[in-house]
């Protein structure tokens, strides 16, 4: 797509840019706008104040004002200087385009784009943790204001939702779509000896020495042949991989609620163990020799590879039905990795550039009215949590980083019906205090929590019961 042709439609006066959290992402925003004439960085907000500033300047920028009240902003931001500025409710009080919510806080995410909606500025929501729990109330909430809520390109969520909506454009059947896991593994034979009498295969610093039949388990997977090959791989090589991550999960519920996709699993993704040319071939429905009973899907992958093939951790998927001549002339000829049988095939997007590809995101919400995210999204999954090992009534639940808790799925529910029985979402529970002794295995539920009172905890509550209402979940 030639986004320049599109982005001229709405003119050339730069995007003016505030940025709410300067981590990781925020960097890489911070770092691409002072590059791109396009888009001018008007402030940034960040608990750590003296850290934005360095950021900042580590980019180029040799000065810059900081700022407690709106006013001494105000004025900072008219001189043409980058503000930066510890309160983060000071960046949509300025003449913005577009907020940057970068904090990776559900309950300040949340505080911050409505902030941001109700003075009539677009929102480029980075923090996916709020987004998986009340993105699509704030997206109404947007559309009925008249301006733009989106994800970003950028992280894997976002682009899946652009490779899924592609795909759908050309008419292609979309079987599966998701994100390949870091981690991969790699493999080759040791010394002296031939692929197929033993393989070594490595990851971070872990050696495993396959021989004989295990050794046969880095071929490529034969038609029908999948669910075998999977089950082998995953008893040899999965337990030296930590599992599939909450943030991973995080980005595929939003990216099935953005799409319309399911979990073919119960409660999680199959995350198989496969090489690159065998996706198509196994990400796709049991009836086409296949992982999949249910379908469109959103799941994940963990490859192994031999190091002379190119990487695939940190980029997305599509498996599409190719079910013409046309098509399967194609895909035999341009190198897309069909499936076995020449029906499916896998369209691959190897790379996401985290902060810095979200320029066009950025640029497309406040040069266009465009958003690159979801146009139908809707409250179809939820990020839930089991306990891993026992809570006592006071202990606080943590983030998606927490080696206590165990990651999962759910239909979404409204969290105010049968309280014992409803999965809470995750980034609800979030920093909640256990309300009464949870055994390992428990669910958490509503009823097991303290529900809070008062801050952007409890707003955040209150946002998602609108969400419920509104879509009736």
């Amino acid at each position: 797509m030639l986004y320049d042709q599109l982005l001229t439609r709405g003119g050339d006066a730069p995007v003016r840019v505030g940025l709410i959290g300067c981590g990781t992402f925020g960097r890489g925003i911070v770092a691409q706008a002072l590059r791109v004439d396009s888009v001018r960085l008007v402030a940034v907000a960040d608990a750590d104040v003296a850290g934005a500033v360095r950021t900042i300047k580590a980019a180029g920028v040799a000065e810059v004002v900081e700022a407690s009240a709106v006013a001494a902003a105000i004025d900072a931001a008219r001189s043409g200087c980058i503000v930066v500025t510890g309160d983060a409710m000071i960046v949509p009080e300025l003449d913005v385009d577009v907020v940057v919510e970068a904090t990776g806080h559900p309950a300040a995410g949340a505080a911050h784009a409505l902030a941001a909606i109700e003075r009539g500025r677009h929102v480029a929501m980075v923090s996916k943790e709020t987004d998986a729990v009340v993105g699509p109330m704030l997206k109404a909430l947007a559309d009925d204001a008249g301006v733009v809520y989106t994800a970003v390109d950028g992280d894997q969520h976002g682009l899946i939702m652009g490779l899924v909506a592609w795909c759908r454009t050309l008419g292609l059947e979309v079987f599966c779509a998701g994100k390949a896991l870091d981690g991969e593994w790699g493999y080759d034979a040791g010394p002296g000896d031939t692929m197929g009498a033993s393989v070594n295969v490595w990851n971070h610093g872990q050696t495993v020495r396959l021989a004989g039949e295990d050794a046969e388990l880095m071929r490529p997977a034969g038609y029908g042949d999948g669910a075998r090959m999977r089950d082998r791989r995953d008893t040899l090589l999965r337990a030296g991989l930590p599992g599939i991550g909450g943030w991973d999960l995080t980005e595929l519920t939003i990216a099935a609620n953005a799409n319309g996709l399911d979990f073919d699993g119960a409660t999680s993704t199959h995350s198989p163990v496969l090489r690159v040319t065998e996706i198509a071939q196994l990400m796709c429905p049991a009836s086409d020799g296949g992982l999949l009973t249910r379908t469109p899907a959103v799941d994940a992958v963990r490859l192994v590879r031999r190091p002379d093939e190119a990487a695939l951790a940190g980029g997305v998927f599509a498996v599409v039905r190719g079910d013409n001549r046309v098509i399967q002339w194609a895909t035999r000829n341009e190198n897309m990795q069909p499936g076995e049988d020449g029906r499916t095939l896998v369209i691959l997007r190897p790379h996401h550039f985290l902060g810095m590809e979200a320029m066009w995101s950025i640029l497309l919400a406040g040069r266009c009215a465009i958003a690159t995210g979801a146009s139908d999204y809707r409250p179809r999954w939820d990020r839930v949590l089991h306990v891993r090992r026992d809570f006592e009534p006071g202990e606080t639940i943590g983030d998606d980083h927490s080696d206590d808790l165990v990651h999962r799925v759910a239909p979404a529910r409204a969290i105010d019906g049968e309280a014992d029985e409803v999965a809470l979402p995750a980034h609800l529970a979030q920093g909640c205090r256990v309300a009464r002794r949870l055994t390992a295995g428990s669910l958490v539920t509503p009823a097991a929590v303290e529900l809070p009172t008062a801050g952007s905890a409890a707003a955040l509550w209150s946002l998602r019961r609108r969400q419920d209402g509104r879509f009736g979940t």
